[in-house]
């Protein structure tokens, strides 16, 4: 997360993939119409929405995360580990 006033590059990556999302959502739609012949009228935009989330779900859906989600999970481990030092009855899992 960016401070105020300031973008970091993760947040600027986020920002592209979100770009790039719903780009794909927006050819995903005209692709429709151009090879179908559909016209989807004043529905464009809901369609577009639809499309660009399609297009979301299948890029989580291929990527693989397991990586980044250990290290959070690891980097929470030791964050709760100082605190159970205190009381060692409490067990921590991911």
């Amino acid at each position: 997360m960016s401070k105020k006033y300031a973008i970091s590059k993760v947040d600027l990556k986020k920002v592209g993939t979100g770009l790039v999302i719903a780009l794909l959502g927006s050819l995903a739609t005209y692709m429709e119409q151009t090879c179908s012949q559909i016209d989807f009228g004043s529905w464009t935009i809901f369609i577009v929405a639809l499309n660009s989330t399609l297009v979301n779900l299948i890029r989580k859906w291929i990527a693989d995360e397991t990586k980044e989600l250990l290290k959070k999970c690891l980097k929470n481990n030791k964050a709760k580990n100082k605190k159970v030092k205190k009381n060692k009855k409490e067990t921590i899992s991911c």
